[in-house]
């Protein structure tokens, strides 16, 4: 499988090198991965992009300065980066600041920016983080957060 990319790329969201002279791709042309990496599906956030393989591996790309991307840090990438920390995924979202995805256990795993509490991490993380969170996180409930039905 080929995944084939256009569009806007002034952060590399594209997953291919920036150019200067022009930041949009206006034809699709293909994303590079390592070999034998095959690609089951795509999430596009705001400015930054998301890869699911079929062996359950994340890749991540773009503007990452709300670690978004997921590696640990706060910088752009515009080639697509494995996230080491995620193993065995089953989904994948890209929000417009924030990332999650669900392994095949069905824990909930969330990234980036946290300024609205749209990590689900609890108002503790959001205030000792500064509303940035670089790496995947595991979401729990809360004990006092029964469901009822």
């Amino acid at each position: 499988r080929v995944l084939y990319t256009f569009g806007l790329n002034e952060d590399g969201q594209c997953g291919v090198p920036i150019r200067s002279e022009h930041n949009g791709r206006y034809f699709p042309i293909p994303v590079a991965f390592p070999l034998r990496v095959s690609i089951s599906s795509v999430s596009a956030g705001s400015r930054h992009t998301l890869a699911l393989t079929t062996t359950g591996d994340v890749y991540s790309w773009g503007w990452g300065h709300l670690g978004q991307l997921g590696h640990g840090d706060a910088r752009n990438l515009n080639v697509p980066t494995k996230i080491t920390t995620i193993l065995n995924a089953t989904f994948i979202s890209a929000g417009g600041v924030h990332s999650a995805c669900i392994d095949r256990d069905n824990y909930c795993y969330t990234w980036g920016s946290c300024t609205y509490g749209q990590l689900g991490l609890g108002k503790e993380v959001t205030e000792t983080r500064k509303c940035i969170v670089t790496t995947p996180s595991i979401v729990t409930l809360r004990p006092d957060a029964g469901v009822k039905g």
